[in-house]
């Protein structure tokens, strides 16, 4: 199999990547703020029900008391 590809298909590959960055940004660019609040609601709900809030609020505890302990060494 060869795996080596040419300057033009590089340069092609490339190309396509370009556009399809430009359109994604295009898209962004014409979506409403109403429409991103809607995104962000469904991400914050499947987040919600996959757990992620749960493990997330233990994480954020244990990096708090990491940082509890590295200030009570600082001020010994």
């Amino acid at each position: 199999m060869n795996t080596r590809i040419t300057r033009e298909e590089a340069v092609a590959y490339r190309a396509r990547w370009n556009a399809l960055r430009e359109r994604q940004t295009a898209e962004l660019r014409n979506t409403s703020c109403d429409e991103k609040f809607r995104q962000v609601q469904v991400l914050h709900q499947f987040a919600r029900a996959a757990g992620w809030f749960e493990t997330m609020a233990e994480e954020d505890r244990i990096v708090w008391e990491r940082w509890r302990i590295l200030r009570e060494r600082l001020q010994k």
